[in-house]
């Protein structure tokens, strides 16, 4: 649900220190962003152990407006790892293919993430596409299977990333 009192002008912030000082640990969904609007994440570590179903963040029910920066996302690798991703968008808990209006103008930009079969995984509905989301100058590598994964996107904008060590 939305953050009561949040707007574009009066955004909610998780702002540590630096990624070398402030770590949040988690082994299952790190943040759950459902339908809240307007929040801004920077400057942090993020590990995350899980080994299925573990994801650093996942967006749902037309999470607006949220912005990753400066963070490292290091999630658990494994040959074979399923349904480990560091920046997911899907209706579903369990499944990383969940469909819907999930998160629209979204920006992760200048992260470095880590493990997990897929880097960063956005799922739309079709005939009805999530908008605006963009991907900027972040590291990905060490992933399973890919690095970005993309299904009912408009107005896409990934620019200045790069994919290193695809393991798969």
């Amino acid at each position: 649900p939305p953050v009561v009192g949040s707007s574009p002008t009066n955004t909610i912030t998780f702002l540590g220190d630096d990624t070398s000082t402030t770590y949040i640990s988690s082994s299952s969904i790190s943040f759950d962003i459902v339908g809240a609007d307007n929040i801004t994440f920077k400057k942090f570590t993020l590990n995350n152990s899980g080994t299925t179903d573990a994801y650093g963040f996942r967006l749902s029910d037309t999470a607006e407006f949220i912005t990753i920066d400066s963070c490292r996302i290091a999630m658990y690798y494994n040959p074979g790892v399923f349904d480990v991703q560091a920046v997911l968008a899907s209706s579903s808990t369990t499944s990383t293919y969940g469909e819907g209006q999930n998160a629209n103008w979204t920006t992760v930009s200048n992260c470095h993430i880590t493990g997990g079969d897929m880097g960063i995984h956005f799922e739309g509905q079709n005939g009805l596409n999530n908008i605006g989301n963009r991907f900027i100058n972040n590291l990905i590598d060490n992933v399973d299977d890919y690095g970005f994964y993309f299904d009912d996107q408009d107005s896409l904008v990934i620019s200045g990333n790069t994919i290193s060590n695809i393991l798969n």
